[in-house]
């Protein structure tokens, strides 16, 4: 069973920063099919253990995410929709490429 680790960032959308409040880990399924890009976690929730609506962020691996949307399913079933958040999961290969950008004008 997979684990997921859930938090909250202030982070732009166009940082490579990995850092995130890290508030709960949680064993989840995917649910099926399921994307590395798009992923949708599931698990079950205790009545009054998760604030769902505090959490933006997640860490599956090594792979770091942005929660879309949070559905409940029912009162113990819970789905985090997320998208992969490419320059915090890619940040060791953006450092790594040695590139020359030029910018064209507006």
């Amino acid at each position: 069973m997979p684990t997921i680790i859930i938090g909250r960032t202030s982070k732009r959308i166009n940082s490579t920063s990995q850092t995130y409040t890290a508030a709960k880990s949680i064993s989840c399924t995917l649910r099926e099919p399921c994307s590395m890009q798009t992923p949708v976690f599931r698990f079950i929730i205790d009545s009054g253990s998760l604030d769902a609506g505090f959490y933006n962020y997640a860490q599956w691996g090594s792979w770091y995410y942005w929660i879309d949307d949070i559905i409940y399913l029912d009162n113990n079933i819970l789905e985090f929709h997320c998208h992969v958040d490419p320059l915090a999961t890619f940040r060791a290969d953006i450092r790594n490429t040695s590139a020359f950008v030029v910018y064209g004008p507006p």
